[in-house]
């Protein structure tokens, strides 16, 4: 019957989806805008944190962040213009942190207002960003007086040469 068959293509069609949410790489949430708990996560969010799909529904993303970004956290997932990303901290189920740029937009999911955020860690880029600020900072003196020394020497350079005392 027409019933049968439009269930077995809804299901194939969710099966689909399941599987293309499942293998996208970078952890991704779906939040309810109302009660700001987690109503589903791809594979990714379970192998970066370390929690499994149930135990993340039981939570809000406030419990992925440290306490100094909750009012910031809270602002933003009641926010209505999501559409830019932003840095945090996400607090692993390890106790271990990451670095994080979040990536969020709102939705209709299951016929309720959501929130999809894309989570991607650059914990690691963060590091060499600061690695080289260090060395930089840290060869600034050198650097400073060397250019300080160059611009002289042109300054010099561009001197007009004494004349000759004769007069020749």
């Amino acid at each position: 019957s027409r019933r049968l068959e439009a269930e077995s293509a809804f299901r194939e069609n969710e099966k689909k989806y399941r599987t293309l949410f499942n293998h996208i790489v970078d952890p991704v949430f779906i939040i309810d805008r109302k009660s700001h708990h987690f109503l589903d996560c791809n594979e990714s969010v379970e192998k970066v944190y370390g929690y499994t799909r149930d135990e993340i529904r039981t939570m809000t993303p406030m419990d992925l962040h440290p306490e100094d970004e909750h009012a910031s956290v809270k602002e933003r997932v009641s926010s209505s213009s999501l559409d830019t990303s932003h840095s945090y901290t996400h607090i692993l189920k390890s106790g271990n942190r990451i670095r994080v740029e979040i990536h969020s937009s709102s939705f209709e999911y299951q016929g309720s207002e959501a929130m999809i955020s894309i989570v991607r860690d650059i914990t690691e880029r963060k590091r060499s960003e600061e690695a080289l600020r260090r060395d930089a900072e840290k060869d600034y003196p050198e650097r400073f007086e060397k250019g300080a020394m160059a611009s002289r020497l042109l300054e010099i350079a561009e001197l007009p040469l004494p004349e000759d005392a004769d007069g020749g």
